[in-house]
């Protein structure tokens, strides 16, 4: 079957394919979804969904899904080949224009756009939790109004954005999320048609839950999909990396955290795919849905955070480069050690956390750079130790923050630049050092703060500019 072919029985929206695919597509959809008892296996049907979504994912998320997350701009281009593939809105009824398919079938899908970017994926599938009130307890008038505007055209709500009263907030900045767009919105004295109201008044709070019903197992295919990559990413990452003659994978530890990453994603898709199935038949699953949106959120963040305990090393070759986009914390606890060879390059882009506990040593070897961007904080407690060694730059925007507690010592060699912008704060409590060698630079410009309490010590070789 061709791509366009693929597409025509995906979409199911025009008339003139639709006696030809569409009509035994849903036969065939409507029949898997009311089998009785359990099978793991998914229909043909499901199949040719889950290969389009994961095609699309490959060809058009995961490309460009780090410069959606790195900038914040609304992946529009991105959402409008999928609706034109029919990869939004696949559970609107077939009466209003939609494939009418199940939320195993909405699952199946979302847990491949997910495994590109979820933020992407979120900006996809956020019609779903609008439309679930209406497809739940709506009308026929309203489900006609707005579920068959969704099919003419990507977004919308049942409450317009151009009424009175109803104002849009700032974007959040979400991590991993940032493509999706999160914004406020504030309702104030809106007067909404009585031809809008969902029901009966008063029955608000079970709308909503019946929604959660089928909304909160996507919301969970979207957590396995992110652990799947995760997961990928690292299997890739330890049969590249090698340490002693071998690739890491080969090592004890490091199998034993890759085994229970995969124990994680199967039995996380399991309960969701369960959860979705259970509502496919006609059954209250709010139990189910609650575990599987719980568990796979759980599971999505072990498997994509890594945790470094007590006398750890990480060691950067030669021209290595890190980058941690908006939102990342790293965190190394105690006694760890962190070396970064020649040519080596850190940035850490807004909002970014880094927290180096008791005696952790930071060595930064000859012409390495770090930058640390707007709003950073960087936390150095007690007996730490940093060495720049020559021609090494380290920049810290406005707004930054760097606090240096008791005993610790900073070290910049010959030909160091350090250099503070507008609004920088450093922070040097009792018995700090810090030493600046010949030919170093320290720049101070407007509005910076340098704090030095009792018993620290600055020694001034090079040159200092404020």
């Amino acid at each position: 079957m061709g791509d366009r072919q693929l597409l025509f029985v995906c979409r199911g929206l025009c008339n003139i394919v639709r006696s030809a695919t569409g009509g035994q597509l849903r036969a065939l959809s409507s029949t898997a979804r009311k089998q009785s008892g359990y099978n793991f296996d998914i229909t043909p049907e499901q199949q040719e969904y889950q290969e389009l979504a994961r095609k699309f994912t490959a060809e058009e998320i995961i490309p460009k899904a780090a410069h959606h997350d790195a900038t914040g701009e609304y992946p529009r281009a991105i959402i409008e080949k999928a609706w034109e593939l029919g990869l939004i809105n696949t559970h609107i009824p077939t009466e209003y224009g939609g494939l009418g398919l199940g939320a195993l079938d909405s699952c199946i899908v979302t847990e491949q756009l997910a495994y590109g970017c979820t933020g992407i994926q979120t900006a996809i599938e956020a019609n779903s939790l609008g439309q679930m009130p209406i497809i739940v307890a709506g009308n026929h008038e309203q489900k006609e109004k707005y579920l068959g505007r969704m099919i003419e055209s990507p977004l919308l709500f049942i409450v317009e954005a151009d009424w009175p009263g109803v104002t849009k907030g700032r974007k959040e900045i979400n991590m991993g999320q940032r493509a999706s767009s999160t914004t406020g919105l504030t309702f104030e004295d809106v007067r909404v048609p009585a031809e809008n109201m969902l029901a009966e008044e008063g029955a608000g709070f079970k709308i909503a839950m019946a929604a959660f019903d089928r909304t909160r197992p996507p919301v969970a295919a979207s957590a396995v999909g992110l652990a799947t990559r995760a997961l990928d990413e690292a299997v890739k990452y330890s049969l590249e990396r090698k340490t002693f003659g071998t690739a890491i994978c080969n090592h004890q530890a490091v199998s034993f955290m890759l085994a229970d990453m995969a124990v994680s994603v199967e039995t996380a898709k399991l309960i969701t795919r369960r959860s979705a199935w259970e509502i496919d038949q006609g059954r209250k699953n709010t139990y189910l849905a609650s575990i599987s949106k719980a568990y796979a959120a759980d599971i999505a963040n072990n498997n994509s955070h890594v945790t470094l305990p007590s006398n750890s090393h990480v060691t950067l070759p030669s021209n290595s480069h890190v980058t941690l986009p908006s939102n990342s914390h790293v965190t190394l606890p105690s006694n760890s050690h962190v070396t970064l060879p020649s040519n080596s390059h850190v940035t850490l882009p807004s909002n970014s956390h880094v927290t180096l506990p008791s005696n952790s040593h930071v060595t930064l070897p000859s012409n390495s750079h770090v930058t640390l961007p707007s709003n950073s904080h960087v936390t150095l407690p007690s007996n730490n130790h940093v060495t720049l060694p020559s021609n090494s730059h380290v920049t810290l925007p406005s707004n930054s923050h760097v606090t240096l507690p008791s005993n610790s010592h900073v070290t910049l060699p010959s030909n160091s630049h350090l250099t503070l912008p507008s609004n920088s704060h450093v922070t040097l409590p009792s018995n700090s050092h810090v030493t600046l060698p010949s030919n170093s630079h320290v720049t101070l410009p407007s509005n910076s703060h340098v704090t030095l309490p009792s018993n620290s010590h600055v020694t001034l070789l090079g040159h200092v500019t404020c």
